[in-house]
């Protein structure tokens, strides 16, 4: 499935979220998540127009996640 983000003001299309299947991970064409490790808001609004509150597994990177050992 492949879904449009357009910009809220100038009606222009700025990103496409692309997610292989229907519990795949979502894919954004803007590469923040690839590039920088934080999901962007194109996806993050993609989750929530979808019913998803929390954030899947794939998107929270091992460096953010406290283990027993950690504490």
């Amino acid at each position: 499935m492949e879904f449009s983000v357009v910009c809220m003001f100038t009606q222009v299309e700025c990103a496409k979220i692309h997610c292989p299947h229907e519990q795949g991970t979502p894919v954004c064409t803007c590469r923040m998540f690839s590039s920088k490790s934080i999901p962007c808001r194109h996806v993050i609004a993609f989750l929530t127009s979808q019913g998803i509150t929390s954030l899947p597994n794939e998107f929270i990177c091992d460096r953010w996640k406290m283990t027993p050992h950690e504490y």
